[in-house]
């Protein structure tokens, strides 16, 4: 079986002679003498007051031998909805849904990157998931909040209903990128010579209308460095990087490169290809060394790591001490202070909470007096 995550738009739309009335917002109507309301002309412009963008998962089974032609694929329906829905309950535009979908398998399980453009800050880049086994099964994605993986479609939802859900809000998940980041779309691979190592290309629109591609680095798909940029353009009709993805050197994955040295493709307004060639020197800066590398010989300060909800920080102090333990996450990124206090000579131990976490990798940072110690903690 070939599995495939496709972005769908349901938009007022003139295309050659022919106008298409969009289904989501039906009472937004297409006026043929008024171009503001449909996408098209020449420059091309979206209408986005009835622009909808969807996020549908599709496969067929693959045989030896098959061409494209042969190729028909079933469609499950969406695998993702938008935090604020599409629209409100008067009618009014809520979102223009979710867009640019990119997808990496990972520790068994399928991740979709995609952007939410919910309105009343609910936007950003998102990310839902289902495990291998259950990629079919459109109730069974998740999608990532404040309390973990949540169903990340409304209750009830089936495709064959979608109409009567147009105006019902999607699960509250929250941004892997946050929405003030102006991002196009966010693509993933992993580094096939390193242990839980990913990387990121993202497309955003930087505050003086100027056109970015930027590179970022996770351990654990959720938590992400700042932008290393790598390339930038005048405005979105003269950039040659448009909606950009991986390669590798070898031609034979977008999810699986090495770091000595891979493509990044992206095209331009005409549809052709531009194939960036990233070498080995341009993705190790000391950012990206940071990020990834902190020293693991420092003694196990957590127990238990991994941890769902509570872990012990445990020390041996030879004096009285000012004990500080503060976690950070892998952007460094400071989460929480959870414990700041002075304790007399001997054996210390103190529970900390994690449970509002989301899951993933953080770093806690401990100081004793001037001592400091680190240490990677994983929140399951």
């Amino acid at each position: 079986m070939l599995f495939a995550v496709s972005h769908g738009e349901n938009k007022n739309e003139k295309i050659g002679e022919y106008y298409y009335q969009n289904t989501v917002r039906t009472d937004f109507k297409i006026h043929k003498d008024e171009p503001a309301t449909y996408s098209g002309g020449t420059p091309y412009k979206d209408c986005w007051e009835a622009y909808f963008g969807f996020v549908n998962g599709n496969w067929f089974p693959y045989k030896a031998g098959m061409t494209w032609q042969d190729v028909y694929l079933s469609d499950l329906g969406p695998i993702a909805w938008p935090s604020a829905g599409y629209l409100n309950q008067d009618g009014s535009l809520a979102s223009n849904g979710v867009r640019h979908p990119s997808a990496i398998v990972a520790d068994h399980f399928l991740y979709i990157y995609f952007v939410d453009s919910s309105k009343e800050g609910a936007s950003g880049v998102k990310l839902v998931r289902a495990s291998l086994a259950d990629v079919l099964k459109p109730q069974a994605y998740e999608t990532l909040t404040a309390s973990g993986w949540k169903p990340a479609l409304p209750e009830g939802f089936t495709k064959e209903k979608i109409t009567s859900f147009f105006n019902v809000k999607g699960p509250a998940s929250i941004p892997v990128l946050r929405p003030d980041q102006n991002t196009v779309r966010f693509s993933v691979a992993r580094f096939i010579d390193g242990v839980h190592e990913f990387i990121g290309v993202e497309e955003y629109i930087n505050p003086t209308d100027s056109i970015k591609v930027a590179l970022r680095f996770s351990s654990d798909l959720i938590h992400w460095s700042d932008r290393t940029v790598l390339y930038t353009a005048k405005n979105w009709e003269e950039s040659k990087l448009r909606y950009p993805i991986f390669l590798s050197q070898d031609g034979g994955s977008n999810t699986e490169i090495g770091k000595e040295g891979f493509f990044i493709l992206g095209t331009d307004g005409k549809g052709t290809v531009t194939k960036l060639y990233v070498h080995s020197k341009a993705i190790q800066p000391a950012s990206f060394q940071t990020f990834l590398k902190y020293d693991l010989q420092d003694p196990a300060l957590a127990v238990p790591n991994p941890a769902y909800d509570n872990f012990s920080v445990n020390l041996q102090l030879n004096a009285r001490s000012r004990v500080v333990a503060i976690l950070y996450s892998m952007a460094g990124q400071k989460i929480a202070r959870l414990i700041d206090e002075s304790s007399d000579a001997g054996s210390y131990s103190r529970m900390c909470n994690i449970g509002d976490l989301v899951p993933g990798i953080y770093v806690l940072e401990v100081w004793v007096n001037k001592q400091r110690y680190r240490q990677k903690i994983k929140k399951l």
